[in-house]
């Protein structure tokens, strides 16, 4: 049977009447109270929302409908993106820009120059209002870890580093804004050397100290006052980078001087077997896993030579000690079982 015209025509018309799909409806709000950036995505049935603030490491995801909030820690022009995903996995994007002009206008400008002014000796000079400053940050940055870090509240220090490397300084501030400055440093002399004489399950590990072995240095916790000596050094093994660490705590009622806590060291740094929790060893693995279960652990000091080195910062003594100490450990960790050997490292005496 044929269709007749008009039945044709019927059929068209229920085609066209249907409903077709119809795009949720997708938009952001932007509010800005000085560096402060508040987005509120509006819109129904979307499955989740992802924000860009147009600054590196800032994607943000959320499943309901949020309120973002980002703090820029500079001014300038920055892009927004936020990004819809309806219930069908179709995403819907839109870009505004946001303008920062928050530090210039309230002078809270991180600002700082560096000059050198000896063999591997620079002059930092604050550009900035002294009020602002809280101090500098001297680092080398590794791949998951600082490998040398320095802290100075002074101003306008004078910064005189005893090894080759790159470094980074960064002016801390009392506000979001800071300012960084790389240096190489090429001509420092050479220091004398720590080493690691270790065996792995009977395979030799040799390693001299070089700029991914730091030195130790003395820091302080908040609470309870705590200073504690810790060194780390970083030797290869096959395919791994393994850090071995040997931490020693000391405890003191009251922040010592430079000078007093060197003494403080001097009593404690005794040959001998050393209890654990005073001494510690850990062995990491910055390649796989952050930290390797160690279910044994001993630690014998062999020798304690005092020895003198360069201030790379203000508060640091002149004075520190080479401590070489017999290790032995046991972990059940891929090819490694057993680690026994010597170190010999530095303890460095800063007061901050």
């Amino acid at each position: 049977m044929k269709a007749t015209p008009i039945l044709l025509s019927i059929l068209f018309l229920l085609v066209a009447c249907q409903p077709k799909d119809v795009e949720p409806t997708f938009d952001f709000t932007v509010t800005v109270d000085d560096y402060k950036v508040s987005v509120s995505p509006t819109g129904i049935d979307f499955e989740k929302y992802e924000v860009n603030f147009g600054v590196e490491n800032t994607n943000f995801v959320a499943i309901q409908t949020p309120e973002y909030k980002y703090e820029y820690a500079d001014d300038g022009t920055f892009s927004i993106t936020v990004t819809a995903t309806d219930k069908e996995n179709r995403t819907y994007t839109k870009t505004k820009t946001v303008k920062i002009d928050y530090y210039a206008k309230n002078n809270l400008l991180s600002n700082f120059s560096i000059t050198k002014i000896g063999q591997a000796k620079y002059q930092v000079t604050n550009l900035t209002n002294e009020q602002l400053v809280s101090g500098y940050a001297v680092l080398i940055k590794g791949k998951y870890w600082s490998k040398l870090y320095y802290f100075t509240k002074e101003k306008n220090p004078i910064l005189h580093f005893d090894l080759n490397a790159t470094y980074t300084v960064t002016q801390q501030t009392n506000s979001l804004n800071t300012k960084s400055v790389s240096i190489k440093v090429e001509d420092a002399e050479a220091r004398e050397n720590g080493y690691l004489k270790l065996k792995i399950d009977n395979e030799e590990i040799i390693s001299n100290e070089s700029e991914t072995t730091p030195f130790g240095a003395v820091s302080a916790d908040n609470v309870p006052l705590n200073y504690q000596i810790f060194n780390s050094g970083i030797f290869p093994y096959k395919l791994s980078n393994i850090r071995l660490a040997i931490r020693h705590s000391l405890n003191v009622a009251q922040k010592p001087s430079a000078d007093e806590l060197y003494k403080l060291v001097a009593s404690s740094l005794t040959n001998g077997k050393k209890e654990k929790g005073v001494w510690d060893i850990f062995l990491t693995d910055d390649s796989i896993e952050p930290f390797i279960e160690i279910s044994s652990q001993s630690i014998e000091v062999l020798k304690v030579e005092p020895a003198e080195q360069k201030k790379i910062i203000p508060e640091m003594n002149e004075n520190a000690f080479w401590v070489t100490a017999k290790i032995n450990l046991t972990c059940n960790y891929h090819a490694f079982k057993n680690v026994s050997g010597e170190v010999r490292f530095k303890y460095r005496i800063i007061t901050l």
